[in-house]
């Protein structure tokens, strides 16, 4: 194979890896069960133990529950299906709260810009202001490439204290927080590599309307004590 067929491959968004549809049918519910019992725990900090734990199996069986009776049917009517990430945050907040930690507040501020920009483009990309269509692009080997470098990056700095790409003044909260968080991105690329999932776009494995909008709002919740702290 020449340089040139190599290139088309690696940028060939003509014929996308797209996941299986047994998988695919199966995952949907599973994947919001896992936000809806995280945001049933969260909701839930002041009840009883036994009763948050009913509040939060109530919860998750209504996510599962087949057709129109399930609010998932009319979620994914205009969001279809989380991403690999908001599913991973999700499961590492419900174990958090479990044990009563909270490792998933110490994502580190860098991460939570990338998402926000990433976001934007995202949104450019929707109404056509872009001179490219980034999404389509999401299906190509190239861009699940660029996304595994990226997390190759903040994988290797996962130790760094001082400035850099994952240079983040520590704290009690963020020191816990820096034992997971470099592996978010792996994982979810790994998963998204074995599944295809949500949709075959990496780009969806990496974010979705929701995960954006948490993570502008963390961003500028963290920007704003930054600025009072100092």
């Amino acid at each position: 194979m020449d340089l040139y067929s190599f290139l088309q491959a690696f940028l060939a968004t003509s014929t996308p890896v797209l996941p299986a549809l047994p998988l695919s049918k199966a995952a949907y519910p599973i994947f919001w069960a896992a936000l809806f019992a995280w945001l049933a725990l969260a909701l839930g900090g002041r009840l009883r133990p036994p009763v948050r734990l009913a509040f939060v199996a109530l919860v998750v069986v209504l996510a599962l529950l087949p057709g129109d009776w399930s609010p998932v049917y009319w979620l994914g009517l205009a969001f279809q299906m989380p991403s690999w990430t908001s599913v991973l945050l999700a499961l590492a907040g419900v174990a958090a709260l479990l044990r009563k930690s909270a490792p998933v507040s110490a994502v580190p501020l860098p991460l939570l810009f990338l998402a926000s920009v990433m976001g934007w483009v995202m949104l450019l990309d929707l109404f056509v202001y872009l001179p490219f269509a980034l999404y389509r692009w999401g299906f190509s080997v190239a861009a699940l490439a660029v996304a595994a470098v990226v997390a190759a990056l903040l994988w290797r700095d996962r130790g760094d204290r001082s400035a850099g790409l994952a240079g983040v003044q520590a704290t009690a909260a963020s020191a816990q927080g820096r034992q997971w968080w470099p592996w978010l991105l792996p994982a979810v690329l790994l998963l998204f590599v074995i599944t295809r999932l949500p949709s075959g776009n990496v780009f969806d494995a990496l974010l979705d309307p929701w995960l954006w909008l948490a993570a502008q709002v963390a961003l500028v919740k963290r920007v704003w004590q930054m600025a009072r702290d100092s």
